[in-house]
């Protein structure tokens, strides 16, 4: 099975680096700049999981994770924020809205690759 990652990030070089890192690893993704489409997207593609940023123009990571959890065919997916932003109070918001994990930015491969592996495991058991 292949796995398939939607990234949503404003920064180009950010989208472009774990894209580089997940294809590097044989992963499928889908990207977006921002999370104004996220939900019809999700539906389309059907990711396994989705790396989200919090802070984007026009639909910030925050009404992202709302509009994901709040379309019974897209609440099941996880969701793994990656935010620049330190995690203390972000992390137990995050969670409350149904995130999965929280990864800091700058973040290392081998995190980026076992978060992902570590969500997507944690939904099928």
């Amino acid at each position: 099975m292949t796995v398939k990652v939607l990234v949503v990030d404003d920064e180009e070089d950010i989208r472009d680096a774990l894209e580089a890192e997940l294809v590097s690893v044989d992963y499928d993704t889908v990207v977006l700049e921002n999370g104004e489409n996220i939900v019809n997207t999700a539906l389309k593609t059907r990711p396994d999981v989705i790396v989200l940023d919090l802070m984007m123009p026009k639909v910030n990571g925050y009404e992202a994770i709302g509009a994901l959890k709040a379309e019974s065919r897209t609440k099941l997916i996880p969701v793994i924020v990656a935010s620049a932003a330190t995690p203390n109070g972000i992390l137990t918001a995050v969670r409350e809205l149904g995130a999965i994990d929280f990864l800091c930015k700058p973040w290392g491969e081998v995190e980026l690759i076992w978060r992902i592996d570590h969500a997507i495991g944690s939904v099928a058991a």
